[in-house]
């Protein structure tokens, strides 16, 4: 879906090869089998330190400095292209949980953001790149943002009608 926008928002014509795995994915760009791949940072970060694959692109508004391998790597919104998809995860509770236990599943998840332990295991997994915490109305209006960018392209893609 992500390379699917991706296409989209550039008018690039890919053609999308499925595979069953990412290590499918990986063994058929490592193979010579496919031209380009797209991938998660954390995914994609060993093969490129190793010099495996070179990156073209990274979708995020600034360059990723963190490591020194991506640190000349241009940014979609460099290259003008208003995409800066990348992964993140949620927590979501029933409709009727009571506000009460909301709020300390908020309370509890935010003092486990900011411990040390979590900090480091952020920035070994590369997880630290963009603002990790959001409370519930902007990662609600976060949720709502990328649904209306995946529902236009599964639209577009034939996925949904």
């Amino acid at each position: 879906m992500t390379l699917s926008a991706l296409a989209d928002a550039t008018g690039i014509k890919i053609k999308f090869i499925p595979y069953k795995s990412g290590s499918e994915v990986k063994a058929a760009v490592l193979g010579g089998e496919v031209d380009v791949y797209f991938d998660k940072l954390i995914s994609a970060v060993s093969y490129i330190q190793n010099e495996k694959v070179r990156p073209i692109v990274v979708l995020h508004d600034e360059r990723v400095t963190q490591i020194e391998e991506l640190k000349d790597t241009p940014t979609t919104v460099e290259k003008g292209i208003d995409l800066t998809i990348g992964s993140w995860r949620g927590f979501a509770v029933k409709k009727d949980t009571p506000a009460e236990v909301k709020q300390y599943l908020i309370d509890k998840m935010k003092a486990v953001y900011e411990t040390d332990e979590y900090k480091e295991f952020a920035k070994q997994n590369l997880a630290d790149i963009r603002e990790g915490f959001l409370g519930p109305d902007d990662f609600k209006k976060e949720w709502e943002e990328q649904y209306q960018i995946f529902d236009k392209i599964a639209q577009k893609t034939g996925l949904k009608k």
